[in-house]
This record gives structure tokens, C-alpha cells and sequence, in this order.
């Protein structure tokens, strides 16, 4: 922790992180059951509160400190950046709201947290004096939050140490979407924003140039920016001002007039609530697009896998600002790389049966089989205990079934091979597929993918130390020249969208 914590200093990014203590996290527990549920931790540091809490939970983060963000574990799904630039009342599919704010601005984050989210159940550690802010406690009221405190404790034993006296606050009020009004099921906390923020002052003047702003940006690419996603950001900020800005010239009218063009403010906010999601995504999918620098490099499950935790809670959901483009980004990439490693090793673990491999020279172990009596591979040989092998390299020709793969359609088992060979070898020759009618895959590897593949998936498994083991170990000839190749791994540094 003291070098997380200097590191911090170091680069100007210690925004007060103290790191909720696991008494905190025990007394939560203890009053709130939050097994499987979807938890947003707003100022999450390196994601300690998860690794306390050590739950099956789905797991959301706002965090604004880069080198915090690289910390987290891989699982936690970092949808904001800087907490003022983000929007509650669009989160929509959180059970849970988590909350240790920095104590010099805890009011400002409880606010904030308290006005727009429409999450029913927040969370919240914050300095004993919060109740006496009479602002605060109305708002808490508006809102129609009930709020119990569960608990109090200080940091004197913490991490960091500190002597700030905390309550542990449970706010949770009955669920708020509108839906018998007219809405639809927009959440009650957009309403009051719409209610509450907009003012009236929007000219045809600036309604002209912010058309011809956004125009000239996209039909010449000029908008002010020095990289691809900071021309998005802009491109994208000068279009929500429009909208939010037309909007706000239609409230304008009066009440007569709008009722006379047929347009009552229920069907009004429901219309600006659903165009704001609609760029939103728009936005995003664009943005996404664009790393298919990572994702081609993914089979067709892990590709799938990938963006389903990416989008759990809705592209919509995440505001599309800078910081938040580069946490996903970062996001995206760390769990890139971790999917290399793992679908490079599903495609190993589902060649793996007595006929096609060959133990290491070491290995003398025989392991026992038995006969399949079921399915396309009944009369075949299968081992009695799948995970109890070890040590042993495939063959260059095989056979597999088509049961086995992600995706068993024919070009997607061919495609999940070619990815395979290209991530090692930068090339998608992996050999020679058959496929016939009793489901079975008959393969014959190139030489030069079957070692490249043999020996990252035993570095992976931890059955060898180094590629050059090996030369020593392996039922084939390797030479100097076949431990020349890498899986491939994406870089934040040499990201395109980073650059």
C-alpha cells in the first residue's frame, strides 16, 4: 500500500483515496445482502471495497486516478472517470450505489449521488456531520430516501491512517420509474432534472450556429482536437448541446401553444429521454468500432463475452467524455489480454484426448480412460479424469468434435483456428480442417503452429519454466528458431486510440 500510496503522490492523482477498512466492508454485509447483485462504487480507488466485500456480485466503478484504475482487478467494469463529469439519473441497471467519497468534498459527492441517481439503495461512509447540513437532509427527503445508520468507525487502524469518524449510511426508498403517467419506464430522477434544470434562454441565433459548428465539424473534420478521441468528444458535446438547447427553446413556449401543436410535457421529457440515450449509444458503438485492433484478435466467444460485461449496463449508460473513453479502453485492453491467454487455452483443453497427444519425455504417467457410450463419440477412447492431465503436447494431426467448440458451425471453427495462429504467429495459416457428418474435425496442423501452440499453452498451464524447456521436454524436434514468436498482447502505450 505504501508504494500504491507514493506512487499516487508522485503523479498528482491522490484524490484522498483512504480505502474503506474490511470492518466497514463487515459491518455492510452484515445489514445489506448483496450477493449478485449489480454494484456501482463511485471513487472505487484499486477496487479494494469488491475485494473485502468478496461476494459474487457484478462489479461497476468510478474512478478518476489512472495508475487506481490499473490496479483494479480485471472483473471490476470501470464505466466513468472524473465523478463531476458523469450523470446519475442514466445509470439504470444498478442494484446498489457504493460511495467513500473524499471527506473534504463529501457534501458536494452525497448531493449529487442523492439528486440524480435512480438507483433505489446508496451506500454511503461520510464524516458523522452530514446530518447537520439542512440542505442536504431536504434533498434526502425530495428524493424520498429513507436512511438508516448502520454503523460508525474511524481509520486510525486502516491502510491510510486517518482520524475522521464515519457513518456507514443505508439510503434505500421504493422503487421510482414512472410508467402508469405516460413515460414509459423512464426513471423518476430524470424528471426532476428536467424539472429542475432547465432554463429558458436559447436563441435562433444559437440555434444557427451551433448547426453550422456541427456541420462544418463533420463534413470538413475540423473540430477542435489533437487526437481522434478528443475530436469525438467534441464532435459529440456540440451535438448534445443542440439537442439539449432545442429542447430547452421548446419549454420556452407557452403553455397554450404547446397544447395547441398537440405536445404536453409528459411526451416532451419522454422524447428528450430517449434521444439522449439514442447519441449516447450512438457514440459509443462508433467508439467501439474502432477497437477491432483488439477484438479481431478474440474467438467468437470471448468476443462475445468481452462486450456483454462491457454493456451490462448499457453503452447509454456511460457518459461519453474523455476520461470515460480511455477507462473503457483501458478496460477493454486488460481484459483483452487476459482472453488471448484463456481461449488459447480452451482450444487446447478441447483437442485433449487419448489419441491425440503424446506425454513429455519426463512424463512417464499413464493416465487411465474410459469408453464414451454416448453421443457422436461413443465406441471412442476418453480420459476418467480430464483435469488430472498433464505434461503432454498435441499431436500435428488430431481429432476433435464440433461439440466442442464455442462456435460449431464450420467457418467459425475455421476462424477460432485462424485466430489462434495469427495472435502466435501473426499469420492465419494454422493447417488443414475436415469436417464430416458424425460431427467429428479432423485436423493436421502446420509444424510451425503446432509448436508455437504447444508450448505457450504449457507456459500458460505452468508445465514448463521457459520456451527453451522445451527443446528438452517435448515428443517433437524444436529448434532455436521455434521459440522465436509471442502471444499476442495489446499495449495501452501503442493503442492507436491512445496515441
Amino acid at each position: 500500500m505504501k508504494d500504491l500510496l507514493d506512487n499516487l503522490k508522485e503523479n498528482n492523482q491522490d484524490y484522498e483515496f483512504y480505502p474503506t477498512t474490511q470492518k466497514m466492508v463487515d459491518i455492510i454485509k452484515e445489514n445489506v445482502n448483496l450477493q449478485h447483485s449489480y454494484i456501482l462504487d463511485i471513487g472505487a480507488g484499486n477496487g479494494n471495497f469488491f475485494t473485502k466485500l468478496n461476494l459474487s456480485c457484478t462489479k461497476f466503478a468510478i474512478e478518476k486516478s489512472q495508475i487506481l484504475i490499473d490496479a483494479m482487478p480485471s472483473d471490476i467494469i470501470v464505466i466513468g472517470s472524473d465523478f463531476h463529469e458523469q450523470t446519475l439519473f442514466d445509470k439504470n441497471r444498478i442494484d446498489y450505489i457504493f460511495c467513500n467519497p473524499p471527506y473534504s468534498q463529501f457534501k458536494d459527492w452525497m448531493l449529487k449521488i442523492i439528486k440524480e441517481t435512480n438507483c433505489n439503495n446508496v451506500i454511503m461512509i461520510v464524516p458523522s456531520r452530514w446530518k447537520d447540513d439542512e440542505f442536504l437532509m431536504e434533498l434526502v427527503k425530495k428524493r424520498q430516501f429513507d436512511y438508516k445508520v448502520i454503523g460508525n468507525d474511524d481509520f486510525l487502524d486502516g491502510e491510510r491512517q486517518a482520524r475522521a469518524y464515519v457513518d456507514i449510511i443505508v439510503f434505500s426508498r421504493k422503487e421510482r420509474y414512472i410508467e402508469k403517467y405516460g413515460y414509459g419506464m423512464m426513471p423518476y430522477s430524470f424528471v426532476d432534472f428536467f424539472n429542475e434544470d432547465f432554463a429558458m434562454n436559447f436563441t435562433e441565433e444559437k440555434e444557427q450556429e451551433l448547426n453550422d459548428r456541427i456541420k462544418d465539424a463533420t463534413e470538413n473534420e475540423i473540430v477542435p482536437a489533437n487526437n481522434f478521441v478528443e475530436t469525438m468528444v467534441n464532435l459529440y458535446n456540440l451535438e448534445m448541446e443542440q439537442l439539449i438547447n432545442s429542447y430547452k427553446a421548446i419549454i420556452k413556449l407557452s403553455g397554450k401553444i404547446l397544447k395547441d401543436i398537440g405536445v404536453d410535457k409528459i411526451k416532451l421529457t419522454n422524447s428528450l429521454w430517449e434521444k439522449i440515450n439514442k447519441l449516447k449509444r450512438e457514440y459509443w458503438q462508433h467508439l467501439l468500432d474502432k477497437t477491432d485492433k483488439i477484438t479481431d484478435r478474440l474467438i467468437t466467444k470471448t468476443r462475445q463475452n468481452l462486450f456483454s460485461n462491457l454493456t451490462m449496463s448499457g453503452k447509454n449508460d456511460i457518459n461519453f467524455t474523455a476520461g470515460n473513453i480511455y477507462s473503457v479502453i483501458i478496460w477493454i485492453i486488460k481484459n483483452a489480454n487476459k482472453s488471448y491467454n484463456e481461449q488459447l487455452l480452451h482450444m487446447f483443453d478441447i483437442c485433449i484426448t487419448p489419441e491425440n497427444i503424446k506425454n513429455y519425455k519426463s512424463n512417464q504417467k499413464v493416465f487411465e480412460t474410459e469408453e464414451n457410450r454416448w453421443g457422436h463419440g461413443a465406441g471412442t477412447k476418453a480420459f476418467k479424469n480430464q483435469k488430472d492431465i498433464n505434461k503432454v503436447v498435441l499431436d500435428y494431426r488430431i481429432i476433435t468434435t464440433k461439440r466442442n467448440y464455442y462456435n460449431p458451425k464450420e467457418d467459425g471453427i475455421v476462424a477460432d483456428w485462424q485466430i489462434i495462429c495469427n495472435n502466435l504467429l501473426g499469420h492465419k495459416n494454422f493447417g488443414d480442417i475436415k469436417f464430416f457428418k458424425n460431427g467429428n474435425c479432423h485436423i493436421k496442423f502446420n509444424v510451425d503452429f503446432a509448436k508455437a501452440f504447444n508450448i505457450q499453452a504449457s507456459l500458460l498451464k505452468g508445465w514448463i519454466k521457459d520456451k527453451r524447456q522445451a527443446k528438452e521436454e517435448f515428443a517433437m524436434d524444436i529448434s532455436d528458431d521455434d521459440l522465436h514468436f509471442n502471444n499476442f498482447q495489446v499495449n495501452k502505450n501503442n493503442f492507436l486510440l491512445l496515441e
